[in-house]
C-alpha cells in the first residue's frame, strides 16, 4: 500500500527552505481562517498591510501583518482541502512562522451537539492521504496537548460552549456514508472535516506549534444529513450568534454570509451594496444587488471609498451593515 511508504528522509526535491527565504520581522503567530468575512472584518477594525502572500496557480492569497492589542500576527485565509491548506504552513513557516492556529467549520456526528458551537479536537482520524507523507502510518494523530489547553483556555474565558474530542479528516466531501460515519463515531469522532489531520501532521514534521477550532455548520448523525448553514461554510464565524429551531434560522437571529445576510424567517438572501458603490461594481468583482430589507446591507469595507492606496485596508472603518450579526465576543467590531 502507497500509504504505509512514509519516507523519514527530511530532504525534499522541492524543500521549502529553499523555496522560500526568512522575511525580517514576519510574526511568529499565524492565524489562518477559512473564511474571507473573517478576515475582511480583522482588517477592517485593526487595519494592516500585506507583507507576503502563497502562491498557487489560480492565484496568489496574500498574508497580512496585523497587530491586535500589541501583538503581532500574520493573517491569511487557506484553501479548503488538506493538500492546499497544509501549504500555508510549509509555505509560511521558512519565512518566520512557528505558531499556527486554523479556523474553520465542520459537520458534527452526535445530533446532540448544537449546530453554531464550537468544536476543539483532541486528535485527527487519518482519513486522508497527505498525514502520511509527514508520519508514519496510523489510524489517528493526537494535537499538540498544550495547544488544545490554550484553546480550551480562551473559549471557556469568553464564555462560549464548546465540545470537546476526536475529529475525521476525510478528503471526500461526497463519500460521508453512514457507515464510515457510524465507525468514527464509534472511534469517539464527534466532528468531520477536511484538513485537521494533514495539518497536525506537518506541524508536527516540521516542529511548529499548531491547534485547530471549528464552528458547527452541519449534522450527519440523522435520517438524512441536516446540511444546516454548511451553504455558509467558511463565510463566517457569526453564525454562532443566530438562534436556531431544527435546521431553520429565526428571524430574531441572521446568519452572515460572504455575499449578503440569510435572514431566517422569509428564508430570503439579503444582498447588500453600498451608496458608495452603484450595486454590481464592488471591487471584489462579485455582483451585490438590493433585496428585502437591504437598508441593512453594506459593503463590509470592500469599496473603493473604504480602501487605502494600493488597495491597503484603512484601519477604522467601520462602515457596513453586519453590525447585528457579528458575533460579539469573537470579533466585537
Amino acid at each position: 500500500m502507497l500509504c504505509n511508504e512514509f519516507d523519514p528522509d527530511r530532504k525534499a526535491l522541492i524543500d521549502p527552505q529553499e523555496q522560500f527565504r526568512p522575511i525580517a520581522g514576519f510574526p511568529e503567530i499565524c492565524v489562518m481562517a477559512f473564511s474571507a468575512h473573517i478576515v475582511e472584518k480583522c482588517l477592517e477594525r485593526y487595519g494592516g498591510e500585506q507583507i507576503a502572500d502563497v502562491p498557487f496557480c489560480t492565484g496568489r492569497v496574500p498574508i497580512y501583518r496585523v497587530v491586535i492589542d500589541g501583538t503581532e500576527v500574520a493573517l491569511s485565509m487557506p484553501h479548503v482541502g488538506g493538500p492546499a491548506a497544509s501549504a500555508f504552513i510549509e509555505e509560511v513557516w521558512p519565512r518566520g512562522g512557528k505558531y499556527f492556529v486554523f479556523f474553520g467549520a465542520a459537520g458534527v456526528l452526535d445530533r446532540n451537539i448544537p449546530l453554531n458551537s464550537f468544536i476543539l479536537p483532541t486528535a485527527a482520524v487519518r482519513d486522508e492521504g497527505l498525514s502520511y507523507h509527514y508520519l508514519p502510518p496510523a489510524e489517528e494523530v493526537a494535537l499538540d496537548a498544550a495547544c488544545v489547553a490554550a484553546c480550551r483556555e480562551a473559549l471557556e474565558s469568553l464564555g462560549l460552549p464548546y465540545t470537546q474530542g476526536k475529529t475525521w479528516t476525510t478528503d471526500a466531501f461526497y463519500r460521508e456514508t453512514r457507515g464510515k460515519m457510524e465507525r468514527r463515531k464509534a472511534q469517539g469522532c464527534v466532528s468531520v472535516e477536511m484538513e485537521c489531520a494533514a495539518l497536525a501532521a506537518v506541524a508536527q514534521f516540521r516542529g511548529l506549534r499548531f491547534a485547530q477550532f471549528f464552528y458547527t455548520t452541519d449534522n450527519l448523525d440523522g435520517p438524512v444529513w441536516d446540511s444546516g448553514v454548511l451553504h455558509q461554510k467558511g463565510a463566517s464565524v457569526t453564525v454562532v450568534h443566530c438562534r436556531r429551531r431544527g435546521n431553520r434560522p429565526q428571524a430574531a437571529g441572521a446568519v452572515t454570509t460572504r455575499g449578503g445576510v440569510y435572514h431566517g424567517k422569509n428564508r430570503h438572501l439579503l444582498r447588500p451594496h453600498c451608496g458608495h458603490f452603484p450595486p454590481g461594481k464592488h471591487v471584489c468583482g462579485g455582483r451585490f444587488e438590493a433585496g428585502p430589507g437591504a437598508g441593512r446591507g453594506g459593503c463590509g469595507g470592500l469599496c473603493q471609498q473604504h480602501l487605502g492606496p494600493g488597495g491597503r485596508v484603512r484601519p477604522g472603518n467601520r462602515h457596513g451593515g453586519y453590525g447585528d450579526f457579528r458575533h460579539p465576543r469573537l470579533f466585537p467590531l
